[in-house]
C-alpha cells in the first residue's frame, strides 16, 4: 500500500497590522516604574506637609487634603504612598492593580473609622453638609469624602454598625493587600504547630555532692 504523504499548512505570518495591534495592547515597560516614582515624589511632599508652615504652597496642600479625607488621612496618605511605590516597583509584571486600589482607599477607611469614632467617645455630632465637613476636616473629622462614608453609614445603621462595617472593610483590605485569602487563614490556623501534652518535662539530674 503506498503511504500518503501529509502536508504541513504552512503558518501564516503575522501581519504589520497584527504586530501594531499587538504592541497598542501591551503596557509599556516603564510605565510602572514612572508612576512608582510619581508616588515617591507625593510621599515625599506630602512629608513636608507633616510641618505647620506659612509656606503658600504647603499650606494649601494640607488645606485641601485635610478637607477632602481628614487630619488622620493628612498624616497616612505619605506612607501608603510608599508602600504603593514599592508594589509597584516589585511588581515585575505581575497585575498589582486590586493590591493598589485597596491600599488608596485603605486611607479613606481609617479615616472614616476614626470619624466615626471620634463622634462616640466625645459625643459630637457632625453634621451631613459640605461646608461642616470640610471645616471639621481639620481636626478629627473625615473631610467631605470620608466624612461622607462616615455620616451615610450611621444615617443607615448608626454608629455602632458604622464601626462594625468599617472595621470589617478594614481587615478585607488588609488581607486581599497581604494576599491572603480566608481559607488560607483557616487552614493556617487548623496546621498550626500544637504543644504535645503527653511528654512530661525532663527533671534537673541533682549533684550528690551537693
Amino acid at each position: 500500500m503506498a503511504k500518503e504523504k501529509t502536508t504541513a499548512k504552512p503558518r501564516k505570518k503575522p501581519t504589520q497590522a497584527a504586530k501594531s495591534v499587538k504592541k497598542a495592547k501591551e503596557p509599556p515597560k516603564n510605565r510602572r516604574e514612572l508612576w512608582g516614582v510619581l508616588c515617591v515624589i507625593l510621599a515625599l511632599f506630602g512629608l513636608l506637609c507633616y510641618v505647620n508652615t506659612d509656606a503658600f504652597l504647603i499650606a494649601t496642600c494640607v488645606k485641601v487634603v485635610c478637607g477632602l479625607i481628614g487630619q488622620v488621612g493628612r498624616y497616612i496618605l505619605p506612607l501608603f504612598l510608599i508602600a504603593v511605590a514599592i508594589v509597584l516597583f516589585r511588581s515585575k509584571g505581575r497585575p498589582v492593580r486590586l493590591r493598589i486600589f485597596c491600599l488608596l482607599t485603605l486611607v479613606l477607611t481609617i479615616s472614616a473609622l476614626t470619624h466615626v469614632c471620634y463622634e462616640a467617645i466625645s459625643g459630637v455630632d457632625y453634621k451631613l453638609g459640605l461646608k461642616e465637613l470640610w471645616m471639621n476636616g481639620r481636626e478629627w473629622g473625615g473631610g467631605v469624602i470620608s466624612g461622607l462614608i462616615a455620616e451615610g453609614l450611621e444615617a443607615a445603621i448608626m454608629k455602632a454598625g458604622a464601626i462594625i462595617v468599617l472595621t470589617l472593610l478594614l481587615l478585607l483590605q488588609c488581607l486581599t493587600f497581604l494576599r491572603i485569602t480566608v481559607d488560607s487563614l483557616i487552614s493556617a490556623i487548623k496546621n498550626r504547630p500544637k504543644l504535645s501534652t503527653d511528654e512530661k518535662p525532663e527533671e534537673p539530674e541533682v549533684d550528690p555532692a551537693e
